[in-house]
């Protein structure tokens, strides 16, 4: 009987500590993580919006409304700008994905956040369209705000898909 209380006494001391002991997929995470930052791709976990617009999936158990905020982790990087561009050429844009029903999409499962850009955005208009097929499905929202082109995904998928599409948009 000793030992059992032993046994038993070890594991409630053990066990907080093996809980917080990262899991091979937080490991993973982290050595994406690791990688990005040393090509001077910036890396935050932050919060969004959803931008699904299904409500349904925001509500408790009890019908009271849940925030809508997804937890993910933003890549950015900072557009390089030619010596006769200026930032005023980049206006911000934003596409996200989710599955809407009576929208017009960008392509596929993509939308534009707010109404379609004008033509000041041509030239992102396509490259959009030629490599938003090639990321992860897990990427949820790209915008570009202030020359800083930022990807929200969950990084579930293959890293250096988005640091080729980052790489690539960054010198549009």
């Amino acid at each position: 009987m000793v030992y059992f209380i032993i046994i038993v006494a070890l594991l409630v001391i053990a066990a907080p500590i093996l809980a917080i002991l990262p899991t091979q997929r937080d490991k993973a995470r982290m050595a994406k993580r690791k990688r990005v930052m040393g090509l001077g791709i910036g890396v935050e976990m932050t919060t969004i919006e959803d931008p699904d617009p299904d409500l349904k999936k925001y509500r408790s158990s009890t019908g009271k409304p849940l925030p809508r905020r997804l937890s993910l982790t933003a890549y950015r990087l900072r557009r390089r700008l030619a010596p006769d561009q200026t930032a005023e050429q980049f206006p911000g844009w934003t596409i996200v994905r989710f599955n809407a029903r009576g929208r017009a999409p960008l392509l596929g499962d993509w939308y534009w956040e707010a109404d379609a850009p004008g033509n000041e955005l041509n030239r992102v208009l396509g490259f959009l369209t030629a490599n938003l097929a090639q990321l992860p499905l897990d990427v949820i929202k790209i915008e570009e705000k202030n020359q800083f082109i930022s990807l929200y995904w969950h990084e579930d998928g293959e890293v250096q898909e988005v640091i080729d599409f980052l790489e690539r948009c960054a010198v549009l």
